[in-house]
């Protein structure tokens, strides 16, 4: 089975957003987080990482990437999660917010982001945070 690349979706063109869906288990997630770790390594760039609801974050952040660490190319970083902020070597690598409190980060500026990663956005449920006429 091929995994998803979502290498093939960013050189697509330069855009400022890009959206990935698609079939559960087939690596979106799996190749993002591939993504900014390179990021972080090659060009020194942080992440943001959304999900939905606050009690998303609490449940995924700390051990989000912990699947990802273990591939060779990123043997050496120790990554730690620590009050909404990922560390590697120390160093702030990303950040981890619910989208239902996102309006506290107003005028707040991340100006090493280069990816945010936006992961289950697309609500199961059918509830959207701002109603559908609304989300």
């Amino acid at each position: 089975m091929e995994f998803y690349n979502i290498n093939n979706l960013i050189s697509n063109g330069d855009c400022n957003f890009f959206f990935s869906t698609g079939a559960r288990g087939i690596g979106k997630s799996y190749s993002a987080k591939k993504h900014v770790l390179k990021e972080w390594k090659y060009k020194r760039k942080q992440f943001i990482y959304i999900r939905r609801h606050d009690v998303d974050i609490k449940l995924t952040a700390e051990n989000y990437f912990n699947d990802v660490l273990l591939l060779k190319q990123f043997s050496g970083m120790a990554m730690k999660y620590r009050g909404n902020k990922y560390y590697i070597n120390g160093e702030v690598v990303g950040y981890a917010y619910p989208l239902s409190g996102i309006t506290k980060l107003n005028s707040s500026s991340f100006p090493n982001v280069s990816t945010i990663i936006f992961d289950e956005f697309i609500a199961e449920d059918g509830k959207y945070l701002g109603g559908k006429e609304n989300p």
